[in-house]
């Protein structure tokens, strides 16, 4: 009986190495097709955008051929109505309209300066004035000039005997 224990014994070990090689095995093999798998997803969807490149190229050469057709074709739908004529006379620049505007605003600019700084300079016409503005008492005045006939006839002589 030890004899039979004993080779079943050594059978049973041979048999359990037997199972673990198969297990090793059969793990090595779900490793394999699960590595398999990838690479078919991965070649799945490489198939697909060439397969839609592919779309895209024929769709693009046959819109280039439809031009090229296109471009040589003669046919037109144009017509000349009636031939342009050039203008009698330039509508644009007119020089004697925007001349006499010109000095028109200018002359208007002129006067608003002048009125302007007529207006705004301070005139010292009297005693008054003067202390008012420079805040500075009047020393002498010189007296009033009239126009009478007498100076008149001066200055005519006086002149007369420079000229």
């Amino acid at each position: 009986m030890v004899k039979v224990a004993s080779s079943v014994n050594a059978s049973n070990e041979v048999n359990v190495r037997r199972e673990a090689e198969i297990l090793a095995a059969l793990k090595a093999q779900k490793q394999r097709v699960l590595e398999l798998r990838a690479q078919h997803d991965q070649i799945a969807v490489l198939q697909r955008d060439v397969e839609s490149a592919q779309r895209a190229y024929e769709l693009v050469s046959q819109r280039l051929s439809q031009t090229k057709i296109e471009s040589q074709a003669q046919t037109t739908n144009i017509a000349v109505l009636t031939e342009a004529t050039p203008p009698h006379k330039p509508s644009n620049p007119r020089p004697v309209l925007y001349t006499a505007i010109g000095a028109a605003l200018g002359l208007l600019l002129g006067l608003a300066f002048a009125i302007r700084g007529e207006i705004r300079a301070p005139r010292l016409r009297s005693e008054d004035d003067v202390v008012a503005f420079l805040g500075l008492p009047v020393l002498e005045t010189l007296p009033t000039w009239k126009h009478s006939s007498r100076s008149a006839k001066l200055a005519d002589r006086h002149r007369l005997s420079t000229a």
